[in-house]
């Protein structure tokens, strides 16, 4: 093969690559960007689900206590262990408002779950309760809502709406873990954090890998009724979040 013929053969075999490797981008592009559209889509449904549901049991509730056929006492709170898959509460946290704002937390940490919002570590607390609230979210797909995990800094308050309550969490400190550290999700995780009531958002890092884990915790501040929403909380409804 000739000088020319061979340079022209490098060209084109390189032209060939640089092809290929446009190509992966765009559709890995296009796979991130599909699979939080569906993402978003199905938690943005969820929650709608969620607020009608919590309307129509208030609704029951008051028909009970003005007249209940049976007698008996209702309680709208949520079980001590809820099903998989079953919606326990909303999440927002205000410092990354455009990515967590009224997503659903559902009981479970399986794809079915992390895919529709926020996962609910099973055996860790329930909001409010004494314990560890332990959550763990995606970060660079299927809605991502811990992709700002990055920017936030202690003292950052993290909002839970229930059916019932609204609880306020204050994030303490964070502290990046391997996969196995379980540990992170004890009751009492780590030296000095105050309080019994604590609170844990666990998610991939680095971006696009799951060598580690990002962990924040915080301790809870804050419990009111379901009608005395956080300042600057803003209006949640089925339309507003």
């Amino acid at each position: 093969m000739s000088g020319g013929s061979a340079t022209r053969a490098t060209a084109a075999v390189g032209a060939l690559l640089v092809a290929a490797g446009i190509a992966l981008i765009t559709a890995t592009t296009f796979e991130l960007w599909s699979s939080n559209a569906t993402a978003d889509g199905a938690a943005a449904e969820l929650r709608g689900e969620t607020w009608a549901a919590w309307a129509e049991a208030h609704r029951d509730a008051t028909a009970d206590a003005v007249g209940p056929e049976d007698g008996a006492a209702t309680s709208s709170t949520v079980p001590d262990e809820p099903e998989e898959g079953e919606t326990i509460g909303l999440l927002y946290i205000p410092r990354i408002r455009g990515d967590v704002w009224g997503v659903p937390v559902l009981h479970g940490v399986s794809a079915g779950q992390l895919d529709r919002g926020v996962g609910h570590f099973p055996g860790s607390a329930m909001p409010g309760d004494t314990g560890n609230f332990s959550l763990a979210g995606h970060r660079t797909s299927n809605g991502q809502p811990f992709s700002g995990i990055d920017v936030l800094a202690p003292g950052d308050e993290v909002h839970v709406r229930t059916m019932d309550q609204w609880l306020t969490y204050v994030l303490v400190r964070d502290r990046i873990v391997g996969p196995r550290d379980t540990w992170v999700l004890d009751d009492a995780p780590v030296d000095g954090l105050p309080g019994s009531r604590v609170i844990t958002l666990v998610t991939c890092t680095p971006r696009y890998s799951t060598r580690q884990r990002w962990v924040w915790w915080g301790v809870l501040q804050r419990s009111a009724p379901a009608e005395d929403p956080p300042i600057g909380i803003g209006e949640t409804t089925p339309s507003g979040g």
